[in-house]
């Protein structure tokens, strides 16, 4: 983990509902593929990038682009390093 990096939270706005329920939209697809990856690197943490990759094809309900589902994979690596 690079120490050198940080994070910073942005406040934003929604103009209507909908945007809003978009947004909640993709924070909870996000969050299923990342519990989704976590628990196959769990199971075998022996796993490469594209082996998780094509695992979260199988997702049905998540619609997230390749940067997000990505994203999961580095979080969930990062995720099941720190535990053990």
């Amino acid at each position: 983990m690079n120490d050198d990096l940080i994070t910073r939270k942005i406040k934003y706005f929604t103009n209507t509902l909908e945007e809003a329920e978009v947004i909640f939209d993709i924070q909870r697809q996000y969050s299923n593929c990342l519990h989704f990856t976590y628990n196959r690197l769990f199971e075998n943490n022996k796993l490469s990038t594209k082996e998780l990759t094509a695992l979260q094809k199988d997702l049905n309900s998540i619609k997230l682009n390749s940067h997000l589902k990505n994203s999961a994979i580095y979080d969930a690596k990062a995720l099941v390093n720190k535990d053990n």
